[in-house]
């Protein structure tokens, strides 16, 4: 059986990544989101920062320019 703790710490960070979207939007939470689990996860500077990028530019390529999809901006972006 899963242990309590680690359980209610995963679903706060979900919870987290709901709340940044909905604030901020995807293209700002997700590297920043990324950014922040693996450095409170103890990884590398370089490492945390290559991977947030590498999350943002296939986003932005995958659902920017690829598909054309506007991505929800979040609420202090909304126009």
């Amino acid at each position: 059986m899963a242990d309590p703790g680690k359980v209610a710490a995963m679903i706060g960070w979900v919870a987290l990544l709901v709340v940044m979207i909905w604030i901020f939007g995807f293209l700002v939470t997700i590297p920043s989101y990324t950014l922040l689990f693996m450095k409170v996860r103890r990884e590398r500077w370089v490492t945390s920062l290559l991977f947030a990028g590498i999350g943002f530019a296939a986003l932005y390529v995958l659902f920017i320019v690829a598909l054309h999809i506007e991505l929800y901006p979040g609420l202090i972006f909304k126009q």
